[in-house]
């Protein structure tokens, strides 16, 4: 079983267009900088909205600001992918398909990584990482297990 998923085969991996709306967020991953839109007006935060629900008077796209976040969370819920259609992946399953919670409050889908896909629990802590692509301007968010570091700052 794999415990270190590979790039897989970026040549013919399919990759998402970046919406205008979301371009901050695709800045921020380029860094390597998982960002989030926060409401100036009651401090929530929210992915992929760019506008603040917690307000009955008409949104303001000018309240919202895309905010680095921590990056970590918990695997709200789950399922391990065995099988593929696209040829792309084979050589990665199997593989986590998540919802993870953020500890700023979204939950956001999320593919998991560095791991054995069998021993991810609902719960599992979870942390950001960042793929840059080989062949595109694109910086990809995967999620794996958080990294614990004792006093002596080992792992």
């Amino acid at each position: 079983m794999n415990t270190k998923t590979p790039l897989g085969d970026w040549v013919h991996r399919p990759l998402t267009g970046i919406d205008p709306d979301l371009l901050p967020f695709w800045e921020g991953l380029r860094s390597h900088e998982f960002r989030l839109c926060r409401c100036t007006r009651c401090g929530s935060w929210w992915y992929p909205y760019t506008v603040c629900r917690h307000h009955t008077d008409a949104p303001d796209f000018d309240e919202m600001v895309w905010t680095p976040s921590s990056g970590k969370g918990s695997v709200f819920t789950k399922v391990v992918v065995e099988q593929v259609n696209d040829p792309a992946f084979a050589a990665e399953v199997p593989y986590v398909l998540a919802i993870v919670a953020l500890d700023e409050g979204p939950h956001i889908p999320a593919r998991l990584i560095d791991c054995n896909a069998y021993d991810i629990e609902i719960d599992t802590r979870v942390e950001v990482t960042y793929l840059d692509s080989p062949i595109a301007e694109h910086t990809l968010p995967f999620f794996r297990p958080e990294t614990t570091t004792d006093a002596s700052g080992s792992h």
